[in-house]
């Protein structure tokens, strides 16, 4: 249950009681410290997961698995069929070949 579900079931429960300030003060409290908690967790989960990412992709990098070195002319070509999706624009297939190129190039110069 979140705490935005408990002070819902907290004031439903307790709606004869309103004339009463300090049980409602309580209520609202109390959700605020479940709020804090749950968004505490959270943000460790999170950091949690982005540690793992981190460390997995610094694996990859240092064992060689992510740096790709080179894209052949057949992969470029196979890309540009694909980005045409079986119409034919020439100006954009050009442009897509083009840039692939150029993203060939900035790779042999790492």
């Amino acid at each position: 249950m979140t705490s935005i579900e408990w002070l819902m079931e907290e004031l439903y429960n307790k709606i004869y009681m309103i004339g009463n300030g300090r049980v409602l003060d309580e209520i609202l409290e109390q959700a605020k410290e479940m709020h804090y908690k749950e968004t505490m967790n959270a943000m460790q989960k999170g950091m949690e997961l982005q540690e793992k990412e981190n460390n997995r992709i610094g694996f990859r990098e240092r064992n060689g698995l992510l740096s790709q070195q080179e894209i052949s002319d057949e992969e470029i070509w196979e890309a540009s069929i694909n980005y045409d999706n079986g119409t034919t624009y020439e100006t954009p297939i050009v442009h897509f070949q083009q840039g692939a190129f150029w993203y060939r190039e900035q790779l042999k110069q790492l």
